[in-house]
């Protein structure tokens, strides 16, 4: 295959309608310079990125419109096993809870398109956490006229005397503090673990891609690879990261808690909807959230964004590559 048609079978496999192709600077801050959190040594991989992320939401909201097609077509067939065996989806669904479903990923599509706005100002796209500097809560800030401690100030007393072992952080590309736990040098994205964060306690909110998002091994540096054999995590790409923090960003912190990240567990959960488990967090985790919305599985797999990265991937290979996986992790020609 010559590299001009490599090249326009690239394009259609990422093709993105006009009407969804604002590019990622018309919707972030995205931070400048290679210190403090900037971006400009990543700005290539940004750009694919955001091009996959499209993409895949463009998928996924493919397959709500497929699955009202012709109930012996395959296709159809195809898309209601996506809804069904991710989102728990089926034909008792009412189509009113179909529509707030697909509500979630529509909201980050329209917000990649520039045409969902979050708050007046665009939200900031940091490559490293070294973007916030660790303050005493002692220090001196001017509020209202008078200068006053961080810790006795109106705004951001309340928040650290609700938890007594964090500590502020002061922005000076937002000239603001964020008031966090101690994370030590580096912050947030010295810890091994951290992909990315997001925040909306900020105006506006902010998104901080760690570098390890950018350095990890384990997972495709490009999406769309061929994935006959193989399972579905180890077909994701380094882009599942920036799309994962899109449902954060979009539909807020509070309202998308990280349930699970593995797709095993997810299933799990999914066969078992209406039970309202005692924690939000599925994985284990030392510090996992108490379920005090008591929320069913569904609704938390639903509102997982995790689950939107595994089905919107799943979904794309099946339209474009003839496969998914079933609950066992093992794809199939679909």
């Amino acid at each position: 295959m010559s590299s001009i048609t490599v090249k326009v079978l690239a394009l259609w496999l990422f093709y993105i309608p006009v009407a969804f192709s604002a590019g990622i600077g018309d919707v972030f801050h995205v931070k400048q310079g290679s210190e403090n959190g900037g971006c400009d040594s990543h700005l290539s991989d940004l750009t694919r990125w955001w091009t996959e992320s499209q993409a895949m939401a463009s998928a996924g909201l493919s397959a709500f419109d497929d699955a009202n097609g012709n109930a012996g077509d395959t296709k159809t067939k195809n898309a209601k096993h996506a809804l069904q065996k991710y989102l728990g989806i089926d034909d008792d669904t009412s189509n009113e809870d179909k529509e707030d479903i697909k509500s979630i990923l529509l909201d980050v599509q329209l917000f990649m398109a520039k045409k969902k706005f979050l708050k007046d100002d665009l939200p900031w796209l940091f490559c490293d956490s070294t973007w916030l500097e660790q303050k005493s809560r002692t220090d001196k800030i001017e509020e209202c006229g008078e200068e006053v401690e961080i810790q006795d100030s109106a705004k951001y007393g309340p928040q650290l005397e609700a938890d007594e072992s964090s500590v502020p952080y002061y922005s000076s590309d937002l000239d603001q503090y964020v008031v966090d736990q101690v994370w030590g040098e580096g912050g947030v994205c010295a810890s091994s673990r951290e992909l990315g964060v997001t925040q909306g306690l900020t105006d506006p909110s902010t998104v901080t891609l760690c570098p390890r998002a950018f350095t990890r091994t384990g997972v495709e540096t490009n999406f769309g690879v061929d994935a006959q054999g193989k399972k579905l995590r180890d077909v994701l790409s380094k882009s599942a990261t920036l799309f994962h923090e899109l449902f954060h960003l979009v539909i807020g912190s509070d309202d998308t808690i990280d349930a699970t990240y593995d797709l095993g567990t997810l299933f799990k959960h999914i066969e078992k909807p209406y039970t309202i488990p005692g924690k939000s967090e599925w994985d284990g985790q030392r510090n996992a959230l108490k379920n005090l919305d008591r929320k069913t599985n569904a609704m938390l797999v639903r509102t997982n964004p995790e689950t939107w990265v595994f089905f919107c991937t799943d979904y794309w290979y099946t339209l474009n590559k003839n496969l998914y996986w079933d609950t066992t992790g093992v794809s199939n020609t679909a």
